[in-house]
């Protein structure tokens, strides 16, 4: 009896072992992306976005890309908002393919908007040069208020991109800026993002789009507009 006690407790020991090397096996991200895989929730989405920053390989680090950007396409509009936070915090331009579709929703349903109001947040934060168009044509033509003006703040962000790039964008935003003035009373509405994100763009805090047009037609013939000696305020 001793003898097969012995036995049993041993069996038992090394199958303990056994499970513990199995889970030493399987890394955090290697968890997150099975959990994933069975149901995706706000608080595992969040996580993937934090085991992205350090991954134990590429592969891992694509697959949590993947994962996040495969639950962006749930039905459940909340871990759809989850997973697109995610995206946004991974910080990976190429979530492009992911943020677009949402987009396209100028005046989207209600349990619609704030997917579409945390993409574009996302595009602005990773300053997706391919989706400016889409921004624009968001600031301008959508019926909501609140996505044109979120539309008109993302715009702002890309105050950090390269030279040419935000001179471009600083002749469409005063563009837009001039022509949503010919509605009175969306006007009313966009005038503080709209000039919050010319700010941003020029670096100048000049009160008016009347002001911003006098000063950029001088500024924007320099080589670097954008430097404290170029200045004109």
């Amino acid at each position: 009896d001793t003898k097969g006690s012995g036995s049993s407790s041993e069996r038992a020991c090394v199958l303990i072992l056994s499970l513990l090397l199995l889970l030493d096996l399987q890394t955090p991200g290697e968890e997150v992306l099975a959990a994933l895989a069975k149901q995706p929730t706000p608080a595992l989405l969040k996580e993937a976005a934090e085991i992205y920053r350090y991954p134990t390989s590429e592969a891992e680090a694509t697959r949590l890309f993947e994962a996040a950007g495969a639950a962006t396409k749930q039905a459940d509009p909340v871990v759809r908002v989850a997973a697109l936070r995610a995206l946004a915090s991974m910080g990976d331009p190429k979530a492009e393919i992911y943020l677009e579709p949402f987009l396209r929703q100028k005046n989207p349903k209600p349990d619609e908007k704030q997917a579409l109001l945390t993409a574009i947040d996302a595009v602005g934060r990773l300053r997706i040069g391919s989706l400016i168009p889409s921004l624009l044509a968001l600031a301008k033509t959508s019926k909501d208020p609140t996505v044109a003006d979120q539309a008109l703040l993302a715009l702002g962000a890309y105050a950090e991109s390269n030279m040419r790039e935000r001179k471009r964008l600083v002749d469409q935003v005063l563009a837009l800026a001039q022509s949503l003035q010919r509605n009175r009373g969306r006007w009313r509405r966009l005038r503080p993002p709209a000039l919050r994100s010319l700010q941003l763009l020029t670096g100048q805090r000049l009160s008016s789009v009347e002001l911003f047009a006098g000063w950029w037609k001088v500024a924007k013939e320099r080589k670097d507009p954008f430097t404290p000696s170029s200045a004109g305020s």
